[in-house]
């Protein structure tokens, strides 16, 4: 990309001068992060009433603490900065870190608890 801080101009602009689709973006936002957590929940517990504590339940176990263990120790190697702290631009959703920002973990975790879930059940994995 070019110029990031024009491009990151363009779109926060948008949002920034309609406050309800600002307020809409960050409780998205806020609504993914207690989400995913609690799908994921519901399909471990879900699989256990219907499969007992077996291999199913340990492959949903195993398979993405293994990868986010993988995710976070290669982000913290390259620990690639936050774009606000590369760029003169104003994040719109709330961060007071810095550095490992990318792969993020967030985006990993939906991805694999969405296989996960597209694993045990086609509809609910693509709903």
């Amino acid at each position: 990309m070019k110029n990031y801080q024009e491009w990151y101009q363009n779109i926060s602009s948008r949002l920034t001068s309609h406050p309800t689709l600002l307020f809409l973006l960050r409780s998205f936002n806020r609504l993914m992060t207690v989400a995913m957590p609690l799908v994921y929940l519901a399909l471990l517990v879900t699989t256990y009433l219907q499969l007992g504590l077996g291999q199913q339940v340990g492959v949903y176990l195993l398979v993405p603490a293994s990868g986010f263990v993988i995710l976070s120790l290669f982000r913290k190697k390259i620990n690639h900065p936050r774009p606000y702290e590369t760029w003169d631009i104003c994040p719109l959703l709330d961060k007071d870190s810095s550095g490992r920002s990318m792969p993020s973990r967030h985006v990993f975790s939906a991805t694999i608890i969405s296989m996960a879930c597209l694993h045990a059940s086609l509809p609910v994995g693509l709903a």
